[in-house]
């Protein structure tokens, strides 16, 4: 029963990011720019998430590894 309940909260929030945040990404882009500066703003995002995805097991890493020093 329990894991079942956690089953559904981690894909009620893998739905939220998902879905949620991409909608979001999108809705302020069509509605706060326009035309080439819209693929420049959308890059920018695109370059955000790409180095967020390969910092975040790096700063793991350093956690691990300084204090063993």
């Amino acid at each position: 029963m329990h894991a079942c309940i956690l089953q559904l909260f981690t894909a009620k929030i893998l739905l939220l990011l998902n879905v949620g945040v991409f909608g979001l990404i999108l809705l302020l882009t069509l509605l706060l720019s326009a035309g080439q500066h819209r693929v420049v703003v959308l890059g920018w995002v695109c370059v955000a998430f790409s180095v967020s995805v390969f910092v975040a097991p790096l700063s793991i890493i350093v956690r691990i590894y300084i204090p063993n020093n």
